[in-house]
């Protein structure tokens, strides 16, 4: 009886460590944050929360989970699909940022400058683009599952990221709008024939990320 008691302790003891190890290696990895394009998602580089995540350019979950990398938690931010084209064009149109990414896509939208609407009209020649490439694909598997856990909004971005930040014991760092593109409200740049035009081309965004159309 007494062996069977010191069996049991022991049994337990050994699963107790394995458990806590196995947290402590979840703990102790990092988060992971997938950046969608012209959703705001150089704002929260200043911060502790984001100095504690993996960070891939511009790279879908479905290539991370792919390569292997471990990760406790992922999150990303999001933006209304009108919105987020608008920025886009007027982003690449001021220049972008100079780099390789920008450079190639401001060359394949020169001949639409200062004319959204033609732009819109040969938006489906862009899908491969990563400034107007549907944002469900950089947060989905092949099976348009969405895998990222926390998904912020654009549009609520302050507030959002300030109850991730609480959520995992973080003081919470407030933001600042960065890489800000210079046009008008959107709303302005949309008559009923390029509304259409973006609905079909985004969407599986408004769908899936609970924008209305």
């Amino acid at each position: 009886m007494k062996e069977c008691l010191i069996k049991v302790v022991i049994f337990v003891v050994m699963v107790t460590l394995l458990v806590s190890i196995h947290l402590i290696k979840i703990y102790t990895l990092p988060f992971l944050f997938i950046h969608v394009p012209k959703t705001g998602g150089n704002s929260i580089k200043n911060t502790k929360f984001f100095e504690d995540s993996i960070y891939f350019f511009h790279t879908s979950i479905n290539d991370v989970i792919r390569k292997g990398k471990k990760y406790k938690s992922s999150y990303t931010i999001v933006r209304n699909p009108y919105d987020r084209l608008v920025s886009a064009f007027f982003y690449l149109q001021d220049g972008g940022m100079k780099n390789v990414w920008d450079i190639e896509s401001m060359k394949k939208q020169q001949k639409y400058k200062n004319n959204f609407k033609e732009f819109v009209k040969n938006l489906h020649k862009f899908i491969n683009d990563t400034h107007y490439k549907p944002q469900y694909l950089f947060l989905s598997d092949k099976n348009n599952n969405i895998k990222v856990t926390h998904i912020l909004k654009q549009e609520s971005l302050n507030e959002d990221y300030i109850k991730l930040q609480q959520m995992y014991g973080y003081s919470p760092v407030s933001l600042k709008k960065t890489n800000i593109s210079k046009h008008e409200d959107y709303n302005r740049y949309y008559d009923e024939e390029t509304k259409q035009l973006v609905q079909k081309f985004y969407q599986k965004d408004f769908e899936l990320l609970n924008y209305q159309m």
